[in-house]
């Protein structure tokens, strides 16, 4: 097994000012006000550090949520890299993104680093990765599925850095980038151009072997895959962006989220129809 810690216990040097001044980044600093000067601040002091907010993010708007996560985006990428994807982060009233950052990906057989001061949880899911630009909030069902390369199994580990106040609060999972530390990825499978995938089936199993979450379909949420990335289009459309080629969209979790409370290795087991996929990888502490 390899090991993504590498530089990743160091603190990150606080670029984003200078990107901003540049005029490399989305919103100057300068123009931030102090409430959500504060907020960043305290943000990306949580997320860097892995440690959970102890009060929680109050009255931020969803715009200057957008701002946190991106200017913690780009204070990241020295060391994370380069944006390769999103996260669908299923609330009540409203998804939440968090954005994948090119490092944050492994595949099975990784070691991973627990957090020392927050608590982990770790859901199945299924990504796509995009075989060409071009989606829009207009495009349909055919489209969108003809522009998907590949299905591909997934994990996801995320720190749980909110507040308890904060749980359903899209602001402040916007802003923290729900957290997101680690997908793992397996083995990809092929791709039928249906806009609903039948027979997906996913089992996530601790060192011991036990049952910790198991789920059907393409997400808890619907069947839907043309749905799902649909949304997270028109989500990015809202922000000015939009879908690259070869970007990754982490469709959501399959089953419930469960929180490790233990390190030690995890096995998600994964069935599309008659094929089946594995990942494996391990904690520590």
């Amino acid at each position: 097994m390899h090991s993504l810690t590498r530089s990743r216990q160091k603190t990150l040097k606080p670029l984003f000012l200078l990107l901003a001044l540049l005029g490399l980044g989305c919103y100057p600093l300068l123009s931030l006000s102090q409430n959500v000067s504060d907020a960043l601040a305290r943000a990306l002091d949580a997320y860097v550090n892995r440690t959970p907010l102890a009060e929680p993010l109050k009255s931020l708007s969803r715009s200057s949520a957008i701002e946190i996560q991106d200017l913690i985006v780009m204070n990241l990428a020295p060391d994370y890299g380069l944006v390769s994807g999103y996260l669908r982060e299923p609330l009540r009233q409203y998804a939440a993104l968090g954005v994948l950052l090119e490092n944050m990906f492994t595949s099975t057989g990784a070691t991973l680093q627990a957090a020392a001061k927050a608590d982990q949880r770790v859901f199945l899911s299924w990504a796509v990765r995009i075989r060409k630009a071009g989606l829009s909030e207009s495009s349909g069902p055919a489209e969108i599925t003809s522009a998907i390369a590949e299905l591909i199994p997934a994990v996801v580990l995320q720190d749980v850095l909110i507040n308890a106040s904060d749980q359903d609060n899209w602001s402040a999972i916007t802003a923290l980038n729900a957290g997101v530390r680690y997908v793992v990825l397996g083995a990809p499978v092929a791709f039928s151009a249906h806009s609903a995938i039948p027979g997906l089936r996913a089992e996530l199993l601790g060192r011991s072997g036990q049952q910790l979450a198991v789920g059907d379909g393409v997400s808890s949420e619907t069947t839907d895959v043309a749905l799902l990335i649909h949304n997270m289009v028109v989500a990015l459309s809202t922000r000015g962006r939009s879908v690259r080629e070869g970007e990754l969209l982490v469709l959501g979790p399959v089953g419930q989220a469960v929180a490790l409370t233990q390190p030690g290795r995890v096995t998600a087991n994964f069935r599309i129809g008659a094929e089946e996929r594995r990942i494996v990888f391990a904690i520590r502490p």
